[in-house]
């Protein structure tokens, strides 16, 4: 069960940002208490009761009820998947913490002293210890490649390989993808026909009649020229598109 938790804001101001998300919030969220705490109970009771500096801040309530972790967002699949596995402990957690902070480090050295290929490899070892946390990885691995190396078929290649393999069903995961391969800054560099082929096999096979897949297929379609089938995708994406995102699809058509 996934809840969104309100912390100090008014109802009115949580209902406004939740019709401006629309449908990219689909799971529940809760109303922080103002009647006797003025900055919320939740915020008092949780938030600042664990020492978290600020939001986003995760908290796992194990099968138990007891708060089994809490920290930043981006670490909370990998702590997900173990508690429901019945395989999470705060003595291994402290194992993970402490290898991943050795490789942090490392990898700051690396990049300080702009040694690519050490950075590199602590990247590829971090992968290992975590990857729930390939995706950004890769990236670091590709900007390192774009940037140090100036390999962008090696960087192509990284990313290709999480689109193909990992990440294949995680459309948010394509999406940055795809984005980071269409915004390279070295135009003349950009790989589109790779950025396409990723875009297209998120509309492939049944039930992904999805307008963002579409929308993010258009996009590529712009990008390469091609803009009668950049229109085609689009005008798919005004058709599946609800009445409260229709118009904004529409403005872009």
């Amino acid at each position: 069960i996934v809840i969104a938790q309100n912390c100090g804001d008014p109802e009115a101001e949580v209902n406004w940002f939740l019709r401006q998300m629309g449908d990219k919030m689909n799971y529940r969220v809760a109303l922080d208490d103002l009647s006797q705490e003025p900055k919320g109970l939740m915020a008092k009771n949780w938030l600042t009761a664990s020492g978290s500096r600020g939001i986003p801040a995760s908290y796992v309530v194990d099968k138990t009820g007891k708060l089994a972790w809490f920290g930043h967002p981006l670490n909370l699949e990998r702590v997900v998947a173990l508690c429901l596995a019945g395989t999470y402990d705060q003595k291994s957690e402290a194992e993970f913490q402490a290898k991943m902070a050795d490789l942090n480090k490392s990898l700051a050295q690396a990049m300080k002293e702009k040694n690519a290929d050490a950075a590199l490899e602590t990247l590829n070892k971090m992968d290992e210890v975590n990857p729930f946390a390939k995706i950004d990885h890769g990236f670091q691995k590709s900007s390192i490649l774009i940037t140090q190396k100036k390999d962008y078929k090696s960087a192509h290649m990284v990313l290709g390989q999480l689109a193909d393999r990992e990440y294949k069903d995680d459309l948010a995961a394509i999406n940055r993808i795809v984005i980071s391969l269409l915004e390279e800054e070295d135009k003349s560099q950009r790989d589109l026909d790779l950025a396409l082929r990723i875009a297209m096999q998120t509309t492939e096979g049944d039930g992904k009649e999805d307008p963002a897949r579409f929308a993010l297929v258009a996009r590529v379609h712009a990008a390469k020229g091609q803009f009668d089938k950049a229109v085609e995708a689009q005008s798919k994406v005004v058709q599946m598109s609800k009445t409260a995102q229709k118009f904004d699809a529409q403005k872009v058509l």
